[in-house]
């Protein structure tokens, strides 16, 4: 769960947008997370470099703070990381992925954008799709490298 959310860079996760969930049976305990709009190195229209480091932000969430500074829970972490880049977790695997979802909304997205109010979206997004998507594209291959000299060398 922290690998996911710390390869998609989902800033909005470390501190809230997420619903703790209890199951009674068995009795266990789930993050749910939503709000994915300041993730995968985008926010809005803006973009964000895809070798940032956002420890500082988990560490405001007290579970993850004392998590990030146990050795044997980092250990875990980069032997996870190192398992899931060999198996699935490629370059290539996960932008084919991406692939195929955005084959799969790109209509919607006009649907969409005539939702909201048409002024706002044509001053504030128009032809930024498609900058989002290109973005999307060169940041997935960067981060993964960044999180696997990150893993790696934790």
């Amino acid at each position: 769960f922290l690998l996911f959310n710390f390869f998609i860079n989902h800033r909005d996760f470390w501190e809230y947008n997420y619903y703790l969930i209890r199951n009674t049976n068995p009795s266990k305990f789930y993050l749910c997370p939503w709000d994915f709009d300041s993730s995968f190195g985008q926010m809005g229209g803006s973009f964000r470099i895809p070798n940032e480091n956002p420890e500082s932000e988990i560490k405001r969430n007290l579970i993850y703070n004392r998590l990030i500074d146990n050795e044997d829970f980092m250990l875990d972490c980069k032997n996870r990381w190192i398992y899931l880049r060999e198996e699935l977790w490629t370059e290539d695997f996960i932008l084919n992925m991406l692939e195929e979802f955005y084959k799969e909304i790109e209509y919607l997205y006009e649907i969409e954008k005539d939702m909201w109010d048409p002024e706002v979206v044509k001053s504030k997004w128009n032809n930024k799709f498609d900058d989002s998507i290109n973005h999307l594209y060169q940041y997935v291959p960067a981060r993964l490298d960044f999180c696997d000299t990150y893993f790696i060398e934790s």
